[in-house]
């Protein structure tokens, strides 16, 4: 836990992409100081940035944000047997099942999602993920017919919904869901949540990459957020953002490295492959769970169809960057996507 005003932080997102946050001559008479927590949660580090009057109303309502991402991981994990979602996914097929108001507003976040980008994201991708895995370990291909296989097991649209009584029922047999592509953007947004009713409004959210950002520092118009691919050293791209969630997917720091090739974590849940176009696409939208989600659809359907149903969607951007030992490139965007501030770091 660190206090001060210190007016550069950098922080190595171990997944996905290099983000600084750049705090700007935050107004001297401002009774709020710069705090700072972090916990592992979720296989990530969370990191908290807020203002606040002083350290022990920044510590209660970060220890309570954070025991609300702890309620939310016991929940929607795939990796403890008996979490909430294994169990889901043991007997909702025998049966359909009441779950927590979390699981299910994921779970119908996740179709919605998948809906929007015609199968693009897709939450029971797990089958394939396992697939790619085990022959990675293997250092050999899958054969088209275990990708034919393990794709048959994948459809979002084999999970059905109750609102009503808040159920949810799996209509095949063995379905796996992964909400690795959307639990920690999800968890961002009710941290968030937590610390507003506590009392603390200026606040950014690192959840291992994917960032839920509250009103901007004291004094500040916005958060100046830069993005760029890592490892590689280049000029970042500087944002200027308050208020919203943001997220990049990438493959610059994951991926499977079969027969010495380099092919994508990115898995297309249409087709079973791995995504074989290489670029960072990076999504800003009124959550982080949105921004999370689509971030791994948009670049599973590439630039041109992403852009697309970016630019269809209210309260979304997005921008599709390719990446050279030297520069980071725009090579699609949608219309309200600002990159038209150079960065001075």
């Amino acid at each position: 836990m660190t206090s001060g005003k210190s007016t550069f932080q950098r922080n190595l997102i171990p997944s996905i992409l290099l983000v600084w946050f750049l705090e700007l001559n935050v107004a001297g008479a401002t009774p709020f100081s710069r705090w700072e927590f972090k916990e592992p949660h979720m296989g990530t580090l969370f990191r908290i940035i807020l203002f606040a009057e002083n350290f022990k109303a920044a510590s209660n309502a970060a220890q309570k944000a954070f025991k609300r991402i702890q309620e939310i991981e016991s929940s929607l994990t795939d990796y403890q047997d008996n979490s909430e979602l294994n169990q889901l996914c043991s007997n909702a097929y025998e049966s359909p099942q009441v779950v927590s108001q979390d699981l299910f507003d994921v779970l119908q976040e996740s179709h919605h999602l998948s809906e929007v980008s015609g199968g693009a994201f897709d939450v029971t991708i797990k089958p394939l993920i396992n697939l790619w895995k085990d022959h990675a370990r293997k250092d050999k291909l899958p054969t088209p017919h275990q990708l034919n296989q393990a794709r048959g097991m994948v459809d979002y649209r084999q999970i059905s919904y109750n609102p009503t009584i808040r159920s949810v029922r799996l209509t095949r047999k063995n379905i796996s869901i992964d909400l690795g592509a959307i639990g920690k953007g999800y968890a961002a947004d009710a941290a968030l949540d937590v610390l507003k009713d506590n009392g603390i409004l200026s606040v950014i959210i690192d959840a291992g990459g994917d960032l839920r950002l509250g009103d901007p520092p004291p004094g500040q118009k916005f958060w100046a957020v830069s993005v760029s691919p890592s490892p590689q050293r280049i000029p970042p791209m500087l944002l200027h953002l308050s208020n919203c969630g943001i997220a990049t997917s990438s493959d610059g720091l994951n991926f499977f490295k079969i027969n010495n090739k380099r092919y994508s974590h990115i898995i297309n849940p249409n087709t079973g492959l791995s995504v074989e176009h290489s670029q960072l696409v990076t999504v800003i939208a009124s959550k982080a769970s949105i921004a999370d989600a689509l971030a791994t659809a948009l670049n599973v359907m590439g630039s041109e169809p992403g852009t697309r149903l970016a630019e269809k969607l209210n309260n979304v951007e997005a921008c599709f960057f390719e990446a050279t030992k030297q520069t980071l490139s725009v090579v699609r965007k949608t219309s309200g996507f600002d990159t038209s501030t150079p960065s001075t770091q």
